[in-house]
């Protein structure tokens, strides 16, 4: 028999998310709602709640379940466990499964930005089956918070600071939301319902792993600056991202209104500016990272390559261009050096120098400069492009690889592998190829004598 549901709005947690819900126009009465649940402590809280405001406001209620086979066993038993519950609730469930680890690693991604991809095709998939424009979620006031230290620690701008938003609509479906009704409600509140409950949940050993960077702002560096400050910090940090959520909101506003009658870009002012770029790089479906936002900002009307084949560009009124660029005309030629003297020159787009200094002598540590064991790169080296086959053995690497590998492993775009100019020593090793990590067989040891100090800058292009 399927289990009876409280009655609401009695449990403090339950009146929490019932206001918010009502307040926030999160959901309608009457809608079919399909609530992703991993079997976890949060997800199992919120199946909970939503069953026990069902009678108030007649939701149909489908149970989602994503195995992301990461855990062998135990995933497999998450998934039968969900199953179990939602039939315990008398609800429907969909039990889905993916390869994370293989569509990582296909796609050149994060096992984290593999799991999130495939785990949010299969709700909407199940969002579609079951005529359902609503996708509950569990994330609480805790995951925001570890959201706003993760996009701190990468230059994340107020866009991304606010945090996950309470009604957010689908890049992939304008009429399906993803809903979170938590975000105002801590982990320990949500530990006081289970228990008070006695509310069955699974435990995920992965929470507790340092190998994840999440997991290592919530377990190491939030507990850190409670004890450094004294104080809880959760509080004042939700206050600041609904500040910038607010702020946010009002700049995307004017950016719209701008670009609905240009004017004379160059007098914005400069957050307008950036965000008048964010929001049409949005519309033109290519992510806003800050280098992308810069760069078309500060030097119109250059071309910048965002995709094989694909480029994008910023006219003087502050208008974006999305460009298809002809397909690339690889040059065969070559360029063959010899490093007995002091030199320089420029090689496709590519400014190289160098020269040979003793092996206890200062080199400038700098991005664009290499040090190379004289003596492993002989005496003279060749510039050349990326050619199909070739093969590489970076530093750190225990044998070669295939280059296109490589590229695909430090997420290189397609467009510009085969712009990426390599050096080869005269035996025909692959030395250094831009961008990545010198050669193992080049790298300086204790027993180096002589240095080979390289140089090099990519010259602007039009």
């Amino acid at each position: 028999m399927p289990r009876k549901p409280s009655s609401p709005p009695q449990d403090p947690i339950l009146a929490k998310v019932r206001a918010n819900i009502i307040e926030r126009n999160l959901l309608a009465k009457g809608e079919r709602i399909v609530v992703a649940v991993s079997g976890g402590l949060d997800s199992m809280a919120l199946l909970r709640i939503l069953f026990d405001l069902q009678p108030e406001f007649g939701w149909s209620i489908h149970v989602a379940h994503f195995d992301h086979r990461l855990r062998g066993k135990a995933s497999s038993a998450d998934a039968r466990f969900v199953e179990k519950q939602a039939a315990l609730l008398g609800c429907k469930a969909t039990i889905g499964s993916g390869d994370v680890k293989a569509h990582a690693g296909a796609s050149g991604i994060s096992i984290e930005m593999a799991a999130r991809e495939l785990r949010r095709e299969f709700l909407a998939t199940v969002a579609a089956d079951c005529r359902s424009n609503s996708i509950l979620l569990a994330h609480h006031a805790d995951d925001q918070i570890e959201l706003f230290f993760l996009r701190l620690l990468r230059g994340a701008g107020s866009e991304g600071l606010r945090g996950m938003l309470w009604k957010a609509q689908s890049e992939a479906k304008s009429d399906l939301h993803y809903i979170r009704p938590f975000l105002d409600i801590s982990r320990a509140e949500l530990e006081s319902f289970a228990a008070a409950r006695k509310l069955p949940f699974r435990e995920d050993a992965s929470n507790a792993t340092m190998d994840y960077e999440r997991n290592r702002v919530r377990h190491q560096l939030l507990p850190l600056l409670g004890r450094l400050t004294a104080r809880d910090i959760r509080a004042p940090l939700l206050r600041v991202m609904d500040l910038l959520s607010a702020e946010g909101d009002y700049l995307g506003q004017q950016a719209r209104v701008w670009l609905t009658k240009p004017a004379d870009f160059q007098k914005l002012h400069l957050a307008l500016q950036r965000r008048v770029i964010v929001e049409q790089l949005l519309d033109l479906s290519l992510t806003p990272d800050f280098e992308l936002v810069e760069a078309l900002r500060a030097s119109p009307p250059r071309k910048i390559t965002v995709a094989a084949r694909l480029s994008v560009r910023r006219d003087l009124s502050g208008a974006l261009q999305l460009i298809e660029d002809a397909p690339l005309v690889v040059a065969a030629d070559s360029l063959e050096i010899e490093v007995s003297e002091p030199g320089e020159t420029q090689f496709a787009s590519l400014d190289v120098s160098w020269v040979t200094i003793p092996g206890n002598a200062y080199r400038p540590r700098t991005p664009d400069t290499e040090v190379f064991d004289a003596a492993a790169v002989g005496a003279r080296f060749r510039l050349r492009h990326w050619q199909p086959g070739d093969r590489f053995q970076p530093i750190g690497l225990p044998k070669a690889a295939k280059l296109q590998d490589l590229f695909t492993n430090a997420k290189v775009p397609a467009a510009q592998r085969r712009k990426r100019v390599l050096a080869e020593a005269a035996d025909g090793r692959i030395l250094w190829v831009e961008g990545l990590r010198i050669a193992d067989f080049a790298k300086v040891t204790p027993a180096t004598s002589q240095l080979l100090l390289w140089q090099w800058k990519r010259l602007p292009t039009a």
